[in-house]
């Protein structure tokens, strides 16, 4: 899927396709605001990487952790046995999957900060160019 955005209704749009665990892969950001052009391209990079995050590191960092650690726990408590694998892997497994929904979750709200923030962005420079700054009493 290729993301442009080029005014308040697709940022919106973007937005609600923003969702935990259910992300569709996205190929390709282009924002056509007015920003500047390195401001652009880095918050087009930010998007399509928060987009297309897995989880997959957190997941593996949390795999590798819970294991050995679960194993130096074990290991300090008796002598080694077999069935500390087991446990240990089980744990690590549980740990794993609880690291992968971790890291969906952060870039989740990762990306729906940016996009809150191109919103804002976006609202602003709108009111300027409309010049409806409210009422005062």
């Amino acid at each position: 899927m290729k993301l442009l955005l080029r005014n308040l209704q697709d940022i919106q749009n973007t937005q609600r396709l923003n969702t935990l665990l259910n992300r569709k892969h996205v190929e390709e950001v282009k924002i056509d605001l007015d920003l500047d052009p390195g401001q652009k391209r880095t918050v087009e990079t930010k998007i399509q990487e928060l987009f297309n995050e897995c989880g997959c590191t957190w997941g593996a960092i949390g795999l590798f952790i819970s294991f050995f650690s679960s194993l130096l726990i074990f290991s300090q408590t008796s002598a080694f046995q077999w069935k500390f694998l087991l446990w240990s892997l089980g744990i690590s497994i549980v740990f794993s999957a609880l690291s992968k929904v971790t890291g969906l979750l952060l870039s989740y709200i990762k990306l729906a900060n940016v996009l809150a923030k191109l919103e804002n962005i976006e609202q602003y420079k709108s009111i300027i160019k409309t010049g409806n700054h409210g009422t005062t009493l």
